[in-house]
Formats: structure tokens, sequence, C-alpha cells
């Protein structure tokens, strides 16, 4: 009995999987969906093959290779100070004077120590002509002298004159000699004495104009004309030998020292030999590119280039950060494009039959569109040709092959 209640229950199981099977067998047959590819919204630009002037933007400051930093050359105190910071001076202007009394002093010395000893050149000179026109006097009294012995020895031998008389007249002989021979040789040291005497008047002159220099030194003028940059000192410091006074600058030689990148260095460097390249500021001032530092600083990634005015500017001051547009040569056959344009750097994206292609460039140059702060950017490539599409639509999922709708 209980084997028959198995049975049926198997037989019911098995009547509903079989009907399960056939109604899924029968079940009615549902339209395949098909998918429609997603075209993406891009703008694009027509390629035109044209001439176009590019420009880089730089930023510098400005240096002035004319510039002086006085300092005292002696020590004293400042007395008055006559400029103030940013005014105009001329050369030759006094600065800045300092107390002068000591070195007053000092010239007064040497110039009485010049006077003593050019009066003591005076005096020799006269004593040696003295004693030039002395000496034939002084032999001719040795004549008479001499005579006067022969005499008193004609005398003495007649018995008319005493041997005192004879000794007395020797006597006065050899006096007489010694005093030609005295004269004789103060004649010759003369010379000597001249010589010793000149050494020590170019000595006192020298010092006469060491102390006149000193003096002078009290005196800071203006070396050039040109512009107060800094005061580093006022009325009433003592200031030592070396101190800092002040700094001036020449504004005619102001400079702009700003980097090009490497990418324009080794163009701009060959065009620097062939013609001149200008730099502009917003203003309309204009700046011409003199030359291209000499030394390349560690850690840039570019080379400083040195500008120069075309005309003078009386707004420009040494420090003023200042930025320029370099106008570069005319640069034939490229194409332009917005920065939009350009993938990874180096490639765009042409539009054929509504997809998009990747198409390899060359950056040659920037150029700044007008009233804006962007720049369009200009390019070869001998894969593009005019009339061409070009995507100017940035695409996170730009691929080759990706279809597009143009908006434009």
């Amino acid at each position: 009995m209980r084997f028959f209640h198995v049975l049926i229950a198997l037989l019911i199981v098995g009547a509903s999987i079989a009907g399960s099977l056939h109604l899924f067998k029968n079940r009615p047959s549902k339209p395949a969906q098909v998918i429609e590819e997603k075209a993406w919204p891009v703008s694009t630009q027509r390629l035109v093959l044209e001439s176009a002037t590019p420009s880089i933007p730089l930023y510098g400051r400005l240096e002035a290779p004319e510039q002086a930093h006085l300092k005292a050359a002696v020590a004293a105190e400042v007395i008055e100070v006559l400029v103030k910071e940013g005014q105009r001076v001329e050369t030759g202007q006094l600065l800045i004077q300092l107390d002068a009394e000591e070195f007053e002093l000092q010239v007064q010395q040497r110039q009485a120590e010049l006077v003593d000893i050019s009066a003591q050149i005076a005096q020799q000179q006269r004593q040696r002509q003295h004693d030039k026109d002395n000496l034939p006097l002084e032999k001719r009294l040795l004549k008479l002298n001499q005579t006067a012995v022969k005499r008193a020895l004609q005398l003495q031998k007649k018995n008319l004159g005493t041997q005192a008389a004879t000794d007395q007249a020797r006597q006065t002989v050899v006096q007489q000699q010694l005093k030609i021979k005295a004269r004789e040789q103060k004649i010759n040291q003369y010379p000597h004495i001249l010589k010793q005497l000149k050494a020590r008047q170019t000595l006192r002159q020298t010092q006469l104009d060491l102390a006149k220099l000193q003096l002078q030194r009290c005196h800071i003028k203006a070396p050039f004309s040109g512009i107060i940059a800094k005061l580093e000192s006022a009325r009433g410091i003592r200031v030592r030998q070396g101190d800092k006074l002040l700094r001036l600058y020449n504004p005619q030689q102001l400079q702009l020292r700003a980097q090009i990148p490497d990418s324009y260095a080794s163009h701009i460097a060959d065009d620097l030999m062939a013609q001149k390249l200008v730099a502009k500021q917003s203003n309309g001032v204009q700046w011409h590119l003199q030359r291209l530092a000499g030394e390349r600083l560690a850690k840039t990634a570019g080379v400083d280039a040195l500008f120069v005015l075309t005309q003078p500017e009386t707004a420009l001051r040494l420090g003023q950060f200042v930025s320029v547009q370099l106008q570069l040569p005319t640069l034939e056959a490229v194409y332009k494009l917005p920065q939009a344009a350009i993938y990874s750097g180096s490639k765009v994206y042409v539009v054929e039959n509504d997809r998009m292609q990747a198409v390899s460039v060359n950056i040659v140059a920037r150029m700044p569109v007008k009233d804006s702060n962007r720049s369009d950017l200009l390019l070869r490539s001998a894969d593009l040709s005019p009339d061409m599409e070009i995507v100017t639509t940035q695409l996170p999922n730009a691929i080759k092959g990706l279809k597009v709708k143009l908006l434009n």
C-alpha cells in the first residue's frame, strides 16, 4: 500500500516536469534588440595653409649693467645727504658730504712741508752758485799767500825776516788750501744733496696729493647720470672706510633678463644672427633682443636672454617685473589650431567619414590670440592637407575610429 502511494507521487512529479518542459519549448519568441552606435558631438576646424608670425610670452626683471654701490673711502661723519631715493642726478653732482675738517688740516700740513723742502732746494742752489763764484777768489788768495811765503824766505835769507814770519806765511797757505778743498768738496757734493732734496720734495708732493685725494673723497659725487636706487646712510652717522652709502644706476642702460625655453633657444640663437628680434609689452614698450646670456644657471629649463630698450622709457625702474611677447620670424606653410585640438602633446584627430583618425604633428610655435589670454598653436605635418576637418573638442575617450557628429 505504501509502495502504491510513492508511485503515485513520482508520477505526479514527472507529469509536472514534462508539462514545464513543454511550456518552455513552446513559449513565444522575443525579437532581438538592435543597439545603435553612439556618435559623439564635436566641433571641428577646417585646415588652412598660411603664413604666421608667432610670439613667445616671456617674463623677467629689469637689471642695470651700469650701476654703482658707492662706499665711504675714508672714516668720517656724514654732514649732509643731498639726495633722496628715486631722484635723478647728473654726472659730478654732490650726493653726500662727509666731514672734511681733519683732511683739510692734513692738506695744509703737507703743503707747509712741501714749501719747506722747496725752500731748502732753493737755498742749496744759491749756496752752490755762491761756492762756484768764490772758488776762483779762494784760488787767487792762495797764490797771494804762496807769494808771501816766497817773500818771507827771501827776507829771511837776507837776515831781514824771522823764521816765525815765514812759518806764519806757510800756515796761511795751508789754511787757504784747506778752504779751497772744502769748497770744492761742497761743490762736488751738491748733485747728491740735490737728489736727496728732490726725492724728499717728491715724497712731500705725493703726500700732499694723497691728502688732497682723501679730502676729495669726503665729497661723494655721482660717477654718471642716473637714479638713486637706495640710500644706506644718514646725517650724523660716522661711517668707516668701506661702509655703504648709496646705490645708483643708469636708466639708459636698463636691460630685461628673461628666460627662453629650451624648445625655442636654438631657433632664436640662429635668428639672432640673421635679424633683429623685438619683444613688446602690453603698453607698447619695445625691447630689442641683444644677446643670449653667456652662462646657463643650474636646474633651469632655458637660457637667459638680454633685451635692451629701443627707445628711452622713463617709467621703468630697476628690479621691476616685466612680461613681454617676443615676436619670432614669420613662418611659412603652417596650420593654426587652438590648444584644444592637441591630444597627448603631439597628436590631432581628423574627421573622415564621421570617424576620428589620429595624425601626429610637430608644434613649431605659439601665436597669441588678439584680445584674449589664450594662444593658438602653429604646426606642421606631412599627413595633413588643407580643408581637412580637425576635431577641436577635447574628448576623454578619444580613440582612433570613434564615431562623431559635427556640431558646426
